[in-house]
């Protein structure tokens, strides 16, 4: 043992570069993951994008006003309009299409009936020409309620609400009616893998079937399925409005996880890396979906569209992002290799009761990002304080910010104001509001009774308890 010490010294010495600095290594760049590239409003705030698919360097955008919407963006900085397809049976005032789903040079654009729309239908377009695509058939049918489609080889599923599934032949490059099949409940959401058709009901029903629409088995969601985007191998990621977003094990039936995702998740893509892409109504998310649960990778409220924009589709194609919105088209630029933090708020509306009383609110601030989230200041209106000037916070770690009105004889409505190192928001503004009778996120809903115009039946909302019921707000011009 004697002999053997010097010799070991003497190795470990030889190894290391006598005074030599060890060089410092560069932190990874703290950056935006979705970086905003640039956007092309359409027009007026009545655009209304429902979908969004890319042919090459053409992205494809379902509206509620003007059709099918074809863009140029060869150039994503600076796309172009340049294109508007309409369709023989849409409405000639306000055409609009409701899904769109693009694999290779084939196209699929389906409109289901509403108030505007009366006349549902199916059109098959050939995209070899992207950016002048060319009608090869169209299907019009009073009797059904088309709705998101979904490719298999030649098959084609159209989902049918009540009436299920339909199927067509596109062998010869036509719409060939192979025929419905229903018994699955209200069917508004397909996908297909090589070997299964998978269908989601708004009754929260997740249906795994054969490609002859025989039952596999089904997974009961408790949740309206918004969107069903296959994985690659067993699993599949499903979007569950504001339930959030699921995986789920496709061949055992299984739920492996799920995550709130702080807002309404309506549509899912993936990149080329195996990333997600959700579409969460006001902002876009990139999950890692490679473990479960999925990790959040960025988030981007694309508040240079809108300051409370609406997106209800968007696309990856390679690294970039497409969304719409009420205004138009934007794109931005995914970079897995960087990171930023996300500043998250349990509520946007704090209200106290004016009573003359001094009242504390708790607020939940969360780092929903991947790096590390700094406030360096928290400024409210006068009469208002904070518990923290300033807060630091880890990846996934939250902390309880108490906000304090000191009571008053009178409203004092106030602002709450965070400027944090968030590249999305770097100051956030939230309304303090004494004595207000404003709604806010979890209040109870206010006695709402309204009478149907056709029917003449009295609806009342206190009866609904429990049950899901969404308030659709709308004007015509």
């Amino acid at each position: 043992m004697l002999r053997l010490i010097p010799l070991l010294l003497l190795a470990a010495c030889a190894g290391d570069p006598p005074d030599e600095p060890v060089p410092d290594i560069p932190p990874p760049p703290l950056a935006d993951p979705l970086d905003y590239l640039g956007a092309s409003a359409n027009t007026s705030t009545f655009y209304e994008t429902t979908d969004v698919d890319v042919v090459g360097t053409a992205v494809y955008t379902c509206t509620g006003v003007q059709s099918l919407s074809i863009h140029d963006a060869s150039n994503p900085n600076a796309m172009e309009l340049v294109n508007e397809f309409r369709f023989p049976n849409s409405h000639q005032t306000f055409p609009r299409c409701s899904h769109v789903i693009a694999e290779g040079t084939r196209v699929v654009v389906t409109s289901h009936r509403d108030e505007v729309q009366r006349t549902p239908w199916i059109a098959l377009l050939d995209a070899s020409t992207p950016l002048e695509p060319v009608l090869l058939d169209n299907v019009a049918d009073l009797s059904a309620r088309f709705e998101e489609p979904a490719l298999l080889g030649d098959r084609l599923y159209v989902a049918a609400h009540e009436g299920g599934i339909a199927r067509f032949d596109l062998s010869a490059n036509t719409l060939e009616p192979v025929g419905t099949t229903g018994g699955f409940g209200n069917v508004s959401r397909l996908a297909t893998t090589d070997t299964l058709v998978l269908a989601g009901t708004n009754g929260g029903e997740l249906h795994v079937l054969d490609p002859e629409l025989s039952l596999l088995r089904t997974l009961e969601m408790d949740a309206p399925i918004q969107a069903i985007q296959p994985l690659g191998d067993d699993r599949a990621l499903i979007a569950l409005g504001s339930e959030g977003i699921a995986t789920v094990n496709l061949a055992t039936g299984e739920e492996l996880s799920r995550l709130d995702t702080n807002g309404i998740a309506v549509r899912i893509d993936l990149f080329s890396n195996g990333d997600a892409l959700l579409t969460n109504w006001s902002d876009l998310r990139v999950y890692d979906v490679s473990t479960d649960p999925p990790v959040l990778r960025g988030v981007d409220a694309v508040y240079q569209a809108n300051p409370r924009p609406r997106h209800l589709a968007a696309a990856a194609n390679d690294d970039l992002v497409f969304t719409g919105e009420w205004e138009g088209v934007h794109a931005l630029r995914y970079q897995p290799g960087v990171g930023a933090p996300e500043l998250s708020l349990s509520d946007l509306l704090i209200k106290v009761p004016d009573d003359g009383q001094a009242h504390t609110v708790e607020l939940e601030v969360e780092n929903e990002g991947q790096w590390s989230l700094q406030v360096r200041d928290i400024a409210l209106t006068e009469g208002w304080t904070a518990s923290a000037a300033e807060l630091d916070l880890e990846p996934g770690e939250s902390t309880i910010l108490a906000l304090t009105f000191a009571g008053s004889t009178g409203p004092m409505n106030g602002l709450l104001s965070l400027d944090s190192n968030d590249p999305d928001e770097g100051v956030t503004e939230i309304p303090l509001l004494v004595g207000s009778t404003a709604l806010g996120v979890g209040d109870p809903a206010p006695v709402l009774v309204a009478e149907g115009l056709n029917t003449g039946q009295t609806h009342n909302l206190e009866a609904q308890l429990g049950k899901v019921v969404l308030l659709s707000y709308f004007g015509v011009f």
